[in-house]
Parts: C-alpha cells; structure tokens; sequence
C-alpha cells in the first residue's frame, strides 16, 4: 500500500484489494513540543489544516520519530526541546513526560494480507477485537531521569486495554518500520539540499550503478584521460604540482606521483557524487537548479520526491508524508493542487483542524459535505484558495502533470 499523510493536505488511501498492508488509524500525543494534548483519528485519507503553530508538524514529527528514528532504548530521538513546556517559567528537566501513541488497525473494508498478520503474530504485537479485527498499537515515552542526569526513553506495545504486552521481542520495534516505511518531505524543499550528494532522495539515484566491472573500468580510463588531457592544458596547473610536491619533505606522503589534480573526478563514485541537475532558460542556457527561483526548486523537489517512490521496491506499507505540497508554487498551481485534493479526497470526510484551545493543540472534525462546489469554505480559507471546479485555470499542462503525478502517486495508483 501506498499512502501518505500531509500537514496542510494529507493523503493515506488504500489499495484497490481489500487486502492490504497497515494503515495509521489513529495518533495520540502528550506534552510533545506546542501539544499538551492531542487524539487523532486518521481516515484512509487524512487531512491536517490549522494555522501556523497549531501543531501540523509536530504530529509529523511525531510519527518520524516513532517510525523511521526511533531505535534501542538507550538511544534517545528525543532533545530538551521536545517537550511541552507549560508557561515561561517551565524546564524540559522538570516537564511532563513525553508520551507518544500509534495505533494501527483493520476496518470492516480494510484487512491486513495475511502474511502481514502472520508476521505480527510472531512478535507477539498483535490483538484481535470482539469482531475479529487485527490491530497494533506501538508508545512511546520519553522522561528527564534525575537518578542518570539524562533523558531516557522507552517503547512498548499495548494490548486493546492499554497495557504493556509481555515477551515483545526485541526486535519488534525494527519489525514494525519494516512493515510501515515512512517517507517525510518537509515544506523547506531547498533543491541544493535535496540534490547534494547526502540529500536521501538524490542519494539513492548516485549509488544505483548497473555498470558491468568491465564498463566500468572502460569509462574511468576515458575519465583519466579527459583529466590529463585538462590539467596539461593549464601550466597554472603544473606550478602548483611544482609547489605541493615539497610537501613530501614534511609529510610522509606515497611513493612515487604522490600529488595530482583532478579537474575531472577519475572514479565512477567520485563523478557521480559530483553530478549536478541544470535546468535550460528561455535563452538556452543551462543554470544549476539550485540558482533558479524557489517555485521551481519546490517543483523540482517533489518530481524528485516522486520519481524516489517510484523506485522503491520494498515490500510493506508505505506513509507518504507531504507537508505543505503548495509551498512556493505559482497561485493557479495551488489552485490546481486544491482542485485535484478536494476532487481526490475531500470526499471521504477525512479532514481534521488543528487549532489552540486555551494553549493546547485540539482538533475537530470537518466534513466534506459542509464544503459547497465553488466557495471559499472554511477550509480553504485556511489556506487562502478559492474552490474553483475548473481544474486551476491558467496552470501551464507541465506543472498540472507533476500535481497530478504527485497526487496519483499519494493515492496508490500504479507508476
């Protein structure tokens, strides 16, 4: 299963099978950064909207932490200020601590493939309901320990009346984000971040070489020559060849050419983490992407955003995290990205608000069924959009074709 979940427009559908991988049902939160309290229920597609530091984030964050960070116990993903701090007054030493729940559970349309279950069933995680529906439910706690001078956590699994199940493996939490593999891009989509050589959508690209030993060795012979054939044609080079090989007189250094220069990178490895994304202008020339405008590096950050997803090969269950899709994008195509997410999803009544109710992050329900065809609705107003049934007008068909592809891709349709 493909799914994701959004601070701003969120996307978690379920295959066309009625039997599929898990699904995140549900999130509870205490006094993890901005929220004191917050219980969650997430549909096949949830939606989080709410002003800014209402706590959007902090859920994603959340649910990063539990699946993707979190590690042994002895290793703590939590830091000072991830706690909830109460007034002005209050230390992160001396808050409440940090209690995390993710529950994960079957519907009457939705049944785990039962190879899921049998997996599960061997690490002693699952529960079965009184209507024989399967569910697990992962917690997490972090506390100040005055005994160590230090933060220490905790996970657990909890049986249907929250207490802590016996004779989990220890291996179970690793188990579990093998089953659930979540992806999280966040709102600062910085293109030279995102396409560095560390970047972790970028990196998997740079180290997929499906190069024979053979062709390999062919192409870093040429690489070697297009070098020397560079560096010779600089004398400037020479100087300072000259110039560094007195190093050797300080430094023990290797025998023989101990000091070369490589105008051009010599290893399949080297070249690669080097290799850089240009996009053409309207005069022809080539600019690297990270120089064009922050509109085109967001867009350029989702298509690669997209094309990661397509390449993974993993099995298992996936949550496609997308916070603020529309950040930096030209207003027709936020109009088209509302347009396709209303028409996608907004029907199945899975939006939820965020918002402060007397310094704690709460949230209630709003249904699709309340929003008219063309109105500026509650929702939209959140987010500054008009409804508009035309499909975003004005929206040129290639930025319309990565929304789609981006939106397609969130809900589980096939590449």
């Amino acid at each position: 299963m493909l799914g994701s979940l959004t601070s701003e427009y969120g996307f978690e559908p379920v295959n066309d099978a009625t039997r599929s991988g898990m699904r995140i049902t549900g999130v509870n939160i205490r006094n993890f950064r901005g929220i004191e309290s917050l219980d969650l229920e997430l549909g096949p597609v949830p939606v989080l909207i709410g002003e800014n530091n209402s706590g959007k984030t902090s859920v994603l964050d959340a649910l990063k932490l539990c699946l993707r960070d979190l590690g042994p116990r002895r290793r703590t993903v939590f830091d000072a200020m991830d706690f909830h701090l109460a007034d002005g007054k209050a230390e992160p030493f001396s808050a409440d601590p940090i209690v995390i729940e993710v529950v994960f559970a079957e519907s009457p349309d939705e049944q785990w493939a039962d190879d899921v279950v049998r997996r599960l069933e061997r690490l002693r995680v699952l529960q079965v309901d009184g209507e024989g529906r399967h569910s697990v439910r992962l917690r997490v706690d972090c506390a100040y320990d005055p005994a160590s001078k230090d933060f220490t956590q905790d996970w657990s699994f909890l049986d249907l009346d929250g207490g802590r199940l016996a004779r989990v493996p220890a291996n179970a939490l690793s188990r579990l984000q093998a089953e659930i593999r979540y992806f999280y891009l966040t709102a600062l989509r910085d293109a030279g971040r995102h396409f560095d050589a560390r970047g972790p959508f970028w990196r998997p690209f740079l180290k997929d070489s499906q190069l024979s030993p053979d062709r390999k060795a062919e192409i870093e012979d040429k690489l070697r020559e297009v070098n020397e054939l560079v560096v010779s044609s600089h004398e400037s080079f020479e100087q300072v060849q000259a110039g560094l090989d007195n190093v050797q007189s300080v430094v023990p250094l290797a025998s023989g050419e101990a000091v070369s220069i490589e105008a051009v990178p010599g290893r399949m490895f080297d070249m690669l983490a080097k290799a850089q994304v240009r996009l053409g202008t309207t005069t022809g020339a080539k600019i690297p992407l990270d120089r064009h405008g922050e509109g085109t590096q967001s867009l350029a950050v989702l298509m690669l955003f997209s094309a990661f997803l397509e390449a993974q090969q993993e099995d298992g269950a996936a949550v496609l995290a997308l916070e603020e899709p529309e950040a930096h994008l030209h207003p027709s195509a936020i109009r088209a990205l509302w347009t396709l997410v209303y028409a996608s999803h907004m029907p199945q009544q899975n939006l939820r608000k965020l918002t402060k109710q007397l310094g704690d992050s709460g949230y209630w329900r709003e249904y699709a069924a309340n929003f008219p065809k063309r109105a500026k609705t509650r929702a939209a107003a959140d987010v500054g959009l008009e409804m508009d049934n035309r499909g975003g007008a004005g929206v040129t068909p290639e930025i319309r074709a990565v929304l789609e592809k981006v939106v397609s891709l969130a809900r589980g349709d096939s590449p």
